[in-house]
């Protein structure tokens, strides 16, 4: 169902997926929910890769540049953060802001019991694969350009921060 992301409309991934979950046998509440809850963890971990990424390695971002988006970025990165550690330490919170957030939609609330420890190793399964997908991008620059000296660093983040810009845009397909 990932290939439906590809696809104008921006819901084609989540149709996709619901359309092979109903084949086996599992209902769409728990579906979408399911992808509700995977992107509440996913997208947070991807921020926090990127944000990891621009700390560690300082020429990502020029000192101009630094001094225009360090304070905001260093407030985004501490809220991200108290999100994850709340949703991890309590992941009935993260239930209940996606309760909140289908009601006012019109739809059904989900009944679901999340532990700590299946929170955190979501998050933390979501963390190392967007590292691992950057890192693979990495690779594949370097594969295309092999006499260049490119760090790894920059090269995740920024096709992480450009992933979830991507995601993010309203105005694309």
């Amino acid at each position: 169902s990932n290939l439906g992301r590809y696809l104008p409309g921006r819901i084609w991934q989540v149709v996709s997926m619901l359309h092979f979950t109903d084949r086996l046998g599992i209902p769409k509440i728990a579906s979408v929910a399911s992808w509700g809850i995977a992107t509440f963890l996913g997208f947070p971990a991807a921020c926090l890769a990127t944000v990891a990424a621009v700390y560690l390695e300082p020429r990502v971002i020029s000192p101009e540049k630094w001094a225009l988006l360090g304070p905001p970025m260093l407030a985004g990165t501490v809220f991200t953060l108290g999100l994850v550690i709340l949703f991890v330490v309590r992941p009935t919170a993260l239930t209940w802001l996606y309760n909140w957030m289908v009601v006012r939609l019109g739809r059904e609330p989900i009944s679901l019991t999340l532990g700590r420890g299946v929170a955190a190793r979501v998050f933390l399964g979501y963390l190392l694969a967007w590292l691992l997908y950057g890192f693979s991008f990495w690779i594949f620059v370097r594969a295309l350009v092999p006499t260049a000296d490119i760090p790894v660093l920059p090269v995740v983040g920024a096709f992480i921060l450009a992933y979830q810009i991507g995601c993010l845009a309203i105005f694309s397909p």
